[in-house]
């Protein structure tokens, strides 16, 4: 649970994800062009980062972590094995699909890729555990090619 509150931002001028021990984003500006400022603490020393907040995609880690531990955030992209059992037939089917972790107002959940529909929240706490078994492929912003349909 210890990694629910790290964030990471999508740097969008320089095209690189940066991982931050801290952000402000001051009610003003200071070059009164009536746009929010940024300001990122990096890690380790890799220093501060300011810029304008429409520069930037904070994504928030869901506290969970993958079967190689890596942190799990928004706009991380998994593949899941879905299994779905024909209502007539009783057979079951079995397909692979791509899905993108998303925050909305419920929680944290996954999204489908091919027709944006939400499908499942699991907020803080995955008690089934399921997402602990799969791996993440990569995120929307570095890897964009894995979200093609």
């Amino acid at each position: 649970m210890k990694d629910r509150f790290i964030f990471r931002a999508w740097d969008k001028k320089e095209n690189q994800m940066i991982e931050l021990v801290g952000f402000a984003i001051p009610d003003f500006t200071k070059d009164g062009d009536g746009q929010l400022d940024f300001i990122g603490l990096q890690g380790g020393f890799g220093g501060t980062i300011k810029g304008k907040y429409k520069d930037f995609v904070l994504q928030q880690s869901t506290g969970l972590r993958d079967k190689n531990g890596q942190k799990i955030f928004e706009g991380d992209i998994i593949e899941l094995n879905c299994v779905t059992t024909d209502q007539l037939t009783k057979e079951r089917h079995s397909e692979t699909k791509r899905f993108v972790v998303v925050y909305d107002c419920t929680g944290f959940g996954l999204q489908k890729i091919d027709d944006k529909e939400f499908i499942m929240s699991f907020g803080y706490n995955d008690k089934n555990g399921f997402l602990q078994k799969e791996e993440i492929l990569g995120n929307i912003y570095e890897q964009p090619e894995l979200i093609k349909t």
